[in-house]
């Protein structure tokens, strides 16, 4: 029988947690930072990772989208997190190892020397 030590995640994906939203916090000073989560996969185990908003951000997506004739709603972008400006950044490597230790194996992303874990 697996014995998987879900403590062990629960600890790495809270100290990830921390360090990508230090990081979301750096990389939006002077914007109006909105909205921080975190986004998985629907069945919880594919991957997850950080992604977080601002609100020149959003009006930055909205105009992108109207100017290529796209016929959209500024709030439905607003809490739309794969259409956010900070989806799935260079903080994502903060969640390499967690995918990892849920068992990931055609991850994409940083390489483990890119990863801030131990």
């Amino acid at each position: 029988m697996y014995n998987f030590d879900y403590e062990h995640l629960k600890q790495t994906i809270i100290k990830a947690t921390e360090q990508a939203f230090a990081h979301v916090k750096k990389v939006t000073e002077g914007e109006s930072l909105y909205a921080f989560g975190l986004y998985t996969t629907s069945d919880g185990w594919g991957y997850i990772c950080p992604t977080a908003n601002t609100e020149e951000g959003l009006l930055q997506k909205y105009t992108e989208y109207i100017q290529r004739g796209h016929n959209t709603y500024m709030n439905d972008l607003r809490w739309g997190p794969c259409d956010w400006i900070y989806h799935l950044e260079q903080y994502f490597g903060h969640f390499f190892r967690c995918d990892r230790r849920m068992g990931v194996s055609d991850f994409e992303g940083p390489s483990p020397s890119d990863c801030i874990l131990p």
